[in-house]
């Protein structure tokens, strides 16, 4: 019998960090590396860790990218509070606490698929977008962002797109400073209207976004996938129920991050109303 050892936690040195936005950007974003074998051998698009730090908090983080062959894990981390602050300010060398992965993954379904990402729920679809390439599947990446100082990983995503002949990259601002002008879910709409020939979607980004997204997919007909990892993660493991969601009681950190189209249709909460550390609900 296989026994998961849940809640390891690995101490390990920073082996690299990279600036992925400006620093003038709203919302910083810096990708750092940690060599953890195991985990990286582990760990699938869609799924999460929890990082420590010493005398601040752990916080979940979703996967940017995993190289089994050498052991490596990326994550992006925006900077947006005390936590995710003093994790900017480390160097390379400086030790982070990690544990996981936890959760499930997004499946990988379809010949043609196209992925929306905003915010910080760009680095699980950045994971996503590198594995689906890997399979063969064609892949076109709808990035949103406010404006062009907040598109997280866009070099890479210029050049990845340079490379590779099966992924379109479509990059979308709010204000018009880069790409397409308006939210990612415009940019969704504009290509579909345009060359409807996805057979599957994938989301992962601020909620309201997301359930937007859910909307076009079921207008549409299509499969669904969403990652729901920007809510409220505590124990990560199942036990405390602050990642919970009504009506159906399914708890993120185990039954989800990422949740079918069929299933978020049940969910009262989603796209609706989030909840703070104490549990409390507040409108979306």
């Amino acid at each position: 019998m296989t026994v998961t050892k849940y809640g390891k936690l690995t101490v390990v040195p920073i082996e690299k960090i990279v600036m992925e936005t400006p620093a003038s950007a709203t919302t910083p974003v810096k990708s750092i590396v940690v060599k953890i074998p195991e985990m990286a051998q582990k760990a699938l698009p869609g799924q999460f860790v929890m990082l420590w730090l010493l005398g601040n908090d752990e916080k979940p983080m979703g996967i940017a990218s995993s190289d089994p062959i050498n052991g490596k894990l990326t994550f992006a981390i925006a900077r947006i509070g005390k936590t995710t602050k003093a994790l900017h300010q480390l160097k390379e060398g400086a030790l982070i606490g990690v544990r996981g992965p936890y959760g499930k993954s997004f499946s990988l379904k379809g010949k043609r698929i196209a992925i929306i990402g905003g915010g910080t729920g760009i680095a699980p679809t950045k994971f996503l977008a590198e594995k689906a390439i890997e399979e063969g599947l064609e892949v076109t990446l709808v990035h949103g962002a406010k404006s062009k100082k907040e598109l997280a990983f866009r070099s890479y995503f210029e050049a990845l797109a340079q490379k590779k002949s099966l992924f379109h990259y479509f990059p979308t601002t709010d204000d018009g400073s880069y790409g397409f002008k308006g939210f990612a879910t415009d940019g969704l709409q504009h290509l579909y209207q345009n060359n409807p020939n996805w057979d599957y979607l994938y989301t992962c980004g601020p909620e309201r976004m997301m359930y937007k997204v859910f909307q076009l997919a079921t207008t549409w007909s299509l499969p669904l996938e969403a990652s729901l990892a920007d809510r409220y993660f505590k124990c990560a493991i199942g036990l405390c129920g602050q990642c919970s969601l009504d009506p159906l009681g399914i708890r993120l950190c185990i039954e989800g991050p990422v949740l079918p189209k069929e299933t978020l249709a049940k969910l009262t909460d989603f796209g609706k109303y989030g909840r703070d550390k104490y549990g409390k609900k507040y409108p979306l």
